[in-house]
């Protein structure tokens, strides 16, 4: 007998599938053993069986069949052990944000083993929800409020669930206050990068051209336009509404927030002030190319 990694044995999990070869054996002079298969001619594609069967002890199984180079059928017996088939299962979940929970709640999963052709972890594992105490069930939904809470995994009272050595690893969950996008976007100028953001409210920020962040509901937002060479701070367009100062200070709204920053060329001038120039005379003996003393204003 062969177990579904091909090594001799007559010990199985409840889901294997167990396959039946045959073999003849001789000695030579020096008593050496020398093993040679046999082809199965009444079952051409090997003689395998399916264990989904009670784990036990199964003793007095019969099997005839026609041997390659044997001329009369041959009945064999045989006998192997079930044993149950362990699995681990475990809790998995991402992170929760109140009102966005509903499809999102933390699941079951198997950590190591597999499951039996045909069953579902459904029928082996239970898993309900707890508030943090772990004492009382709780109904989670988009409206449950921000806290602690517990995924409790337990086993199925059930012949199948007998079938399986499970290992449960239940675990803590929390649900987050609401956070919302704030997406910063720093526009190019007819392709090229012009400037970036900075932001030093709620945290510093340095260098940013596009970034999408999360922030709970009345958080201080601060940003500043750090403009390229060659380029100066046009205007903000924030939601939709424009802003001209250079530094500006938001609350994070209880919605997606989208903050664009434009800038534009520098078209930086020098303005003369005419009445306070200076008047240069020329003394009456100056020759061109001759050093003069004094030059009066």
């Amino acid at each position: 007998m062969f177990n579904e990694k091909g090594e001799r044995s007559d010990t199985f999990y409840y889901g294997d599938t167990m396959h039946v070869r045959f073999f003849s054996y001789s000695k030579d002079t020096d008593g050496n053993t020398t093993e040679i298969e046999l082809d199965n001619e009444t079952n051409l594609a090997g003689f395998s069986v399916f264990l989904n069967k009670e784990p036990n002890i199964y003793s007095n199984n019969m099997i005839t069949v026609k041997l390659k180079g044997i001329d009369a059928p041959q009945t064999f017996k045989y006998a192997y052990t079930v044993e149950k088939r362990p699995i681990e299962v475990r809790v998995i979940g991402i992170e929760l944000f109140a009102g966005d929970v509903e499809g999102h709640l933390p699941q079951m999963d198997i950590l190591s083993g597999t499951l039996a052709n045909g069953d579902s972890l459904s029928e082996l594992v239970r898993l309900t929800y707890m508030n943090s105490t772990k004492t009382t069930a709780a109904t989670i939904t988009n409206d449950t409020a921000p806290g602690t809470y517990y995924a409790q995994l337990s086993a199925m009272n059930s012949n199948k669930a007998n079938y399986y050595d499970i290992k449960l690893i239940s675990s803590a969950f929390t649900i987050n206050t609401q956070r919302y996008a704030l997406n910063l976007s720093a526009e190019r100028f007819e392709g090229e990068q012009a400037g970036t953001i900075s932001m030093a409210l709620p945290e510093t920020r340095t260098g940013v051209t596009n970034g999408t962040f999360q922030y709970e509901s009345g958080t201080k937002l601060k940003f500043s336009a750090e403009a390229a060479n060659g380029y100066q701070f046009d205007r903000w367009l924030i939601n939709g509404v424009a802003y001209t100062s250079e530094t500006v200070t938001k609350n994070m709204p209880r919605e997606q927030l989208n903050v664009k920053l434009y800038f534009k060329p520098y078209s930086g001038s020098v303005s003369v002030d005419e009445a306070n120039l200076a008047r240069v005379e020329t003394p009456e003996d100056y020759e061109n190319g001759k050093e003069c003393d004094g030059l009066s204003a």
